[in-house]
């Protein structure tokens, strides 16, 4: 299996980080979104461990997530390749999922 990540979900997690800043050092940040890549890197080898994602089953995609601290990585299995289509900031609002 492979992973992809949509631009979306690449912009969702480049947005949480910024608004980070007032909190974090750009070390701090990074280090951040090293757990995070890294949690996601294990999806690879375990791409059904997430739960499914209730509030995107009208998608039928099968949508699943997995929880790294703060963040709701929101991705589905397409075949052999995991599409991540968020890096959910837990901090926002859900409904920011739907689009």
């Amino acid at each position: 299996m492979t992973l992809e990540f949509t631009d979306r979900a690449l912009r969702s997690l480049e947005r949480s980080l910024v608004l980070l800043a007032s909190k974090y050092t750009p070390e701090q940040r990074e280090t951040y979104a090293q757990k995070i890549f890294e949690r996601m890197r294990m999806l690879v080898q375990f791409s059904r461990s997430g739960q499914r994602e209730e509030r995107l089953a009208s998608l039928g995609q099968g949508h699943r997530r997995l929880i790294v601290d703060n963040f709701k990585v929101v991705y589905f299995i397409d075949g052999d390749v995991i599409r991540v289509t968020d890096i959910f900031d837990s901090r926002r609002d859900p409904e920011e999922m739907l689009g």
